[in-house]
């Protein structure tokens, strides 16, 4: 047998790979193997090839569009076998070797090829839906706050300059949202498909509960949990809360806290201060009204204060703050000032 002038047919490999060929074919393709011991090695990967998308559709179960396509490509097969032993002198016979009838036999790599391309439209049958591209929509917000309703059901509020970017609609795996800024997030439970919440600092992973999250760029990640459970990860930790459990993210560690209710009251309108220093009820003030409130002296910022209020405007809220405290408020243009001797 000369390497030159006589090559294996695609179609006889074909069948030898897939355990169809017979005794005799079997014969002459192990005998061409020994004789040509460099074909080994191609032959093994192209058996690699087979091999996996044999088991693709095996996978998938019987009747998948995976599995009819493997079992179509074998019976496809196994017909090329039986014609070639038809003695209509086209053949080349069990030998599967290029003879003079004029029959063209394409080169042994092509067999490689043509066993890709097959498992190529395997995968194609598989996954012809999954790779359409996504539709992507965002939410933005300037001067306002918006509510918008996820796919799943899940609720998002979200405060003012913030975006969020979400699928138009899920099929399976994760829920996958994008944050930047602030939003207080009512997720629909579905044990199987986690919600995750990716933002610049790290990612929040929910299963179904409330809970606020704050990714700001010039504040820390922190989240507030009202109900239920959550994770909090960055790159190198990661933090289960519960129900009344709040985490701020600083240079990648997380710092644990107790849960602030007021931190959503940008979204509530509800206020209840308990012994809490003037300089963090200001911040929050100005978080749930979008407001200009700022004290005229920092010493104020140690002040008291104990009061709880129930959507009021801005007005009303920053005089009675003022009347509790003894301090006097005064406006200039769009700021508010708290002003005062200081608090014993």
């Amino acid at each position: 047998m000369s390497k030159s002038n006589e090559q294996l047919s695609d179609e006889l490999l074909a069948r030898y790979i897939a355990h169809s060929a017979t005794g005799e074919e079997k014969e002459i393709v192990e005998n061409w193997l020994s004789q040509f011991p460099e074909r080994k090695q191609e032959l093994e990967q192209v058996k690699l090839i087979w091999k996996h998308s044999a088991a693709i559709g095996k996978s998938k179960g019987k009747g998948s569009k995976v599995d009819r396509a493997w079992i179509q490509m074998q019976e496809k097969m196994q017909k090329n076998a039986q014609d070639a032993d038809q003695p209509d002198g086209s053949s080349q016979g069990t030998a599967g070797l290029r003879n003079g009838s004029g029959r063209k036999w394409y080169p042994f790599m092509a067999l490689v090829l043509g066993v890709a391309a097959a498992l190529i439209m395997i995968f194609r049958f598989n996954y012809d839906q999954s790779q359409e591209p996504v539709k992507m929509l965002r939410l933005a917000t300037a001067n306002s706050s918006k509510i918008v309703e996820l796919p799943d059901g899940s609720q998002v509020f979200l405060n003012h300059h913030s975006s969020l970017d979400y699928p138009e609609e899920w099929t399976e795996g994760f829920r996958t949202v994008s944050l930047k800024g602030e939003a207080f997030f009512e997720v629909a439970s579905d044990s199987s498909r986690p919600f995750i919440i990716q933002t610049g600092e790290g990612e929040i992973k929910v299963l179904g509960t409330s809970f606020n999250v704050r990714a700001q760029e010039a504040t820390p990640l922190r989240v507030d949990v009202v109900s239920g459970k959550v994770q909090l990860k960055t790159s190198s930790t990661k933090k289960v809360l519960i129900k009344g459990q709040g985490a701020e993210v600083h240079a990648d560690t997380i710092q644990s806290l107790v849960a602030n209710a007021n931190m959503i009251s940008y979204k509530t309108q509800i206020y209840d201060f308990n012994a809490s220093q003037l300089g963090e009820v200001v911040e929050q003030i100005r978080n749930g009204y979008h407001a200009d409130v700022r004290l005229a002296k920092s010493q104020l910022s140690n002040c008291r204060l104990t009061l709880r209020l129930e959507k009021e405007p801005l007005d009303t809220t920053l005089a009675v703050i003022a009347e509790t405290l003894q301090l006097s408020l005064r406006k200039e243009g769009e700021t508010y000032w708290l002003e005062g001797p200081g608090c014993r």
